[in-house]
């Protein structure tokens, strides 16, 4: 018996990420409850053996979740994933909050921010993170409506938004 799961329990991608202000092809492995990632190393770029929000580090191990709080990568922290929570955002006239959405009825999914803009209104209550699900805006309720509706209903919020 080898130490390679079934084939029915491996998946893999190719796919292109984001890391240190550029784009990198990477290779994607779900094996069971763990994903590897690997790439191909650039001979100009040194890889560090340690990690750190700014200064990611890949490799071929299972990711692990460090609990960072810190908002700099967006990335919604351990302590508040389950928890409900108001963010009130006071936007100047004329400007979006600044985030992009996805999901929505028609992905059977909920509404998830799938981007937050630098230095944008959103971004400076530093309570917002890429993941997070939209339930309301103003007390509208959005867990069931499609993402245009979602980009309606936050686009006509106002000046005073409230998100839940």
């Amino acid at each position: 018996m080898t130490g390679e799961p079934p084939l029915a329990q491996q998946q893999r991608a190719v796919v292109e990420l984001y890391v240190r202000s550029k784009w990198i092809k990477a290779s994607l492995a779900l094996e069971d409850e763990n994903l590897f990632i690997e790439y191909a190393h650039n001979k100009h770029e040194q890889q560090t053996s340690t990690g750190s929000v700014n200064s990611p580090t890949i490799t071929d191990e299972p990711i692990q979740n460090n609990n960072s709080t810190n908002n700099n990568n967006n990335s919604t922290p351990d302590t508040i994933t389950s928890q409900k929570r108001i963010v009130k955002i006071v936007k100047p006239d004329n400007t979006g909050l600044g985030i992009s959405i996805k999901g929505g009825r028609e992905n059977r999914m909920p509404i998830l921010i799938s981007k937050i803009f630098p230095n944008m209104p959103a971004d400076q209550t530093g309570q917002l993170y890429v993941g997070d699900a939209i339930l309301s805006v103003n007390g509208k309720d959005l867990q069931h409506v499609s993402h245009e509706e979602a980009v309606q209903i936050l686009k006509k919020a106002g000046r005073d938004v409230e998100l839940e």
